[in-house]
């Protein structure tokens, strides 16, 4: 099937993949070759595909996922690979996002949502960063 995945700044991953495993909001998505049609939101976490190289990771940000005639389309605000992760910086916003959390007062809710939403997405670099892409399949 074919996978692409579109950010704000283009095109980032167009690839045959024969298995592609997101981050759904309540739960991770495993889709293979002859998938259902599709169309789901994405939560923060991290994407993973498998090609004839091996497997690849992609930290995603959210967004949505389409399936459909063999294609996987998604579309997310930012999606890294784990080279692209500068670890000093996400080390810095991790620190800088758990320390508004612990200044943010607990009854204003979005600011302790978007808080919350600031330290995933920073633990999720992190997470991204720790894994090398491609690795050959097992």
């Amino acid at each position: 099937m074919q996978l692409q995945v579109v950010t704000p700044q283009g095109s980032k991953v167009e690839v045959e993949a024969s298995d592609v495993n997101a981050p759904g909001v309540v739960g991770d998505l495993g889709i293979l070759p002859g998938h259902r049609p599709l169309l789901t939101a994405l939560g923060i976490g991290i994407l993973t595909y498998k090609t004839d190289a091996g497997v690849s990771y992609l930290a995603v940000n959210g967004g949505y996922l389409e399936v459909a005639d063999d294609h996987v389309v998604v579309i997310t605000e930012t999606a890294e690979s784990p080279e692209e992760v500068s670890v000093e910086r996400a080390e810095a916003s991790l620190t800088a996002a758990r320390k508004e959390l612990d200044e943010t007062d607990a009854n204003r809710t979005e600011a302790v949502t978007a808080a919350n939403a600031a330290v995933r997405r920073a633990e999720n670099r992190l997470d991204c960063a720790k894994l090398s892409s491609p690795k050959t399949p097992a």
